[in-house]
């Protein structure tokens, strides 16, 4: 996809508070919420912050935070976990951003229980296209510790959406799919896939062909 947002990498520049101050400044100018027609009101408070830093900080990461909201409205859904203890979910949405003229995954853990929605945290991954097209791999900017629970290791998962992609736009035209494949990806929200799967059916069984419901 296109970037969904293009930073500057100095979003959150010091002013003399702390960052978090600032970050809650930001979210608050957008009244402490996002709404998405995918997802509904996603909300955006201290707890998400200070979830969020949890998981570890960096430079690109702390101006990723200006792309959140670009990310839940405009991204795709990669990755999702139901916490049956706790009875919550956890939901993974991907997007590529700009950060002045490097790109990246970006990507963000939307929680939600039976009463609430909010963002639980967020990670950029860098992205270099030269080193990936030769040896499919590129730096992670996370601080996330490899002792992290694995649905909470977000830029792994980033990592896997991405190849996955690459490869599937590479070889689709050799690739079938069934409806059960074309369910999975519309319920996951992932309308791009699905889409492609539609043309790859247009390709095999010829022009005009509908999709049955």
């Amino acid at each position: 996809m296109n970037p969904v947002a293009r930073l500057s990498g100095n979003e959150f520049a010091y002013n003399g508070t702390n960052i978090k101050k600032r970050i809650a400044e930001y979210f608050n100018s957008l009244g402490n919420n996002v709404y998405s027609e995918l997802f509904g009101d996603v909300a955006l408070n201290t707890a998400s912050i200070h979830d969020d830093f949890g998981h570890g900080k960096t430079k690109q990461k702390i101006a990723a935070f200006a792309a959140i909201k670009d990310i839940i409205q405009k991204g795709v859904v990669i990755d999702s976990d139901h916490k049956k203890i706790a009875n919550l979910d956890r939901i993974k949405v991907a997007a590529k951003i700009e950060i002045g003229t490097d790109h990246y995954i970006a990507g963000v853990m939307l929680q939600r229980d039976a009463n609430s929605q909010r963002l639980y945290m967020h990670d950029v991954w860098a992205i270099n296209e030269k080193e990936m097209n030769q040896t499919e791999t590129a730096t992670p900017s996370t601080t996330e510790a490899l002792s992290d629970e694995k649905h909470l290791f977000l830029t792994s998962i980033l990592q896997n959406a991405y190849f996955f992609k690459k490869k599937e736009t590479t070889s689709h035209s050799r690739m079938q799919y069934t409806d059960e494949d074309y369910m999975s990806v519309v319920e996951a929200g992932d309308l791009e896939a699905a889409q492609w799967m539609v043309d790859e059916l247009r390709i095999r069984e010829g022009p005009g062909l509908q999709w049955q419901d």
